[in-house]
């Protein structure tokens, strides 16, 4: 794990709970800071999903996909 100017890069994760606790350091435990993902092409999108879903059952309330288009990122 490593984050960052409120970024945290988590990588093989064995376990939900880890990504939740990384999310909620950046955060400082704060259940309304955005959360936003941005995975590669290389990861499946059912683990994308699970993620999302992690977070949110982990009380995160505004949780989304940002979209990589044409080299850009949105």
């Amino acid at each position: 794990e490593k984050c960052k100017k409120g970024q945290c890069n988590v990588r093989r994760l064995p376990l939900a709970w880890r990504l939740v606790d990384a999310v909620k350091s950046v955060s400082g435990d704060d259940a309304k800071t955005p959360v936003v993902i941005l995975a590669d092409k290389e990861v499946r999108y059912e683990t994308v999903i699970e993620a999302l879903k992690t977070l949110q059952s982990g009380g995160f309330e505004r949780v989304g996909l940002a979209l990589k288009l044409e080299g850009r990122t949105r």
